[in-house]
């Protein structure tokens, strides 16, 4: 089973993106990071220069997912670690989205999110649904939290409200 990612390397809509290429994919089947880390460097460093880039790795999860051992942690983190060390000379922005749901009994991707929002990340969103169960004007709540060089963390706790194309998003009271 490949992983279902993508690499963005555009600010431009429409784009191309990393090709789901047999090349970073070891003779298991699993995606290898080292390769993976490579292609998305090359296809990075094949730009001018003069537009700032935007790395979006779509599913972190998967790739947690995809390595096998007990070190599948461990090493996604350093992959991370290594791509954010390529991305911040280059003035590159990196995104990723990483899935998990707390109450599913999936206490690996739990901690590996957490993990990656608490070491890697400068700035992330977290949805969660509203504790009382279902509601007409609001579906969840919507918190956001920063680290940039600030003595302490800025936290924002919204509530949002899928509409038709849009989100609404309104401050708690």
């Amino acid at each position: 089973m490949k992983a279902a990612y993508n690499t963005l390397i555009s600010p431009v809509r429409g784009s191309p993106s990393l090709p789901d290429s047999e090349l970073i994919h070891n003779s298991t089947g699993s995606i290898d990071l080292e390769k993976l880390f490579e292609e998305i460097s090359n296809f990075s460093s094949s730009g001018d220069g003069k537009v700032r880039q935007l790395i979006v790795i779509e599913d972190l999860s998967t790739l947690l997912y995809q390595e096998e051992g007990n070190c599948a942690e461990k090493n996604v983190m350093e992959f991370m670690w290594k791509l954010r060390n390529f991305a911040k000379p280059r003035e590159t922005c990196l995104l990723t989205l990483v899935h998990s749901v707390e109450d599913s009994g999936d206490s690996v991707g739990t901690r590996f999110a957490k993990l990656v929002a608490q070491v890697l990340a400068q700035v992330s969103i977290q949805v969660s649904p509203l504790s009382t169960g279902f509601s007409p004007q609001i579906n969840g709540y919507l918190t956001t939290r920063t680290k940039v060089n600030r003595p302490t963390n800025w936290v924002k706790s919204n509530h949002y409200k899928l509409e038709d194309r849009n989100i609404r998003v309104t401050p708690l009271p």
